[in-house]
């Protein structure tokens, strides 16, 4: 039996689709991404003094999404750590990993989340 075999053509481009419309319309629209947008994230995490390796960790708070799989390799992309935060673990349990894990950036998919309305960041420690 021979073996399947994926030809990438020049063409191919690493890339997901975020739909804009109603995902069951008969033509709904999408807004593509490349793989590319994920390394200008990885190289911005970068920039904010973030090192590359394991010992890096950075947090999600965002649903599902899109957005949250670029992050994800991002993430990735430097060998870093990525921890994901949910509304649901609540803002003591959050607080909690936060500080554990010493978490140095979160990526946040709303400004509420961002400013510390959903968890309270312990900087004392």
């Amino acid at each position: 039996m021979p073996s399947a075999e994926v030809r990438a053509s020049p063409k191919m481009v690493p890339c997901w689709a975020t739909a804009r419309s109603n995902w069951m319309a008969r033509s709904p629209m999408f807004e593509w991404a490349t793989i590319d947008r994920s390394v200008q994230i990885a190289h911005a995490f970068r920039t904010l003094g973030l090192e590359a390796g394991q010992n890096t960790f950075i947090g999600i708070y965002a649903k599902n999404r899109s957005n949250w799989i670029m992050v994800e390799h991002a993430t990735y992309t430097f060998n870093n750590v990525l921890v994901p935060l949910y509304e649901t673990f609540g803002a003591e349990t959050c607080t909690f990993i936060l500080n554990q894990a010493e978490i140095e950036l979160v990526v946040c998919d709303a400004v509420e989340k961002a400013i510390g309305k959903y968890f309270v960041v312990d900087q004392s420690v």
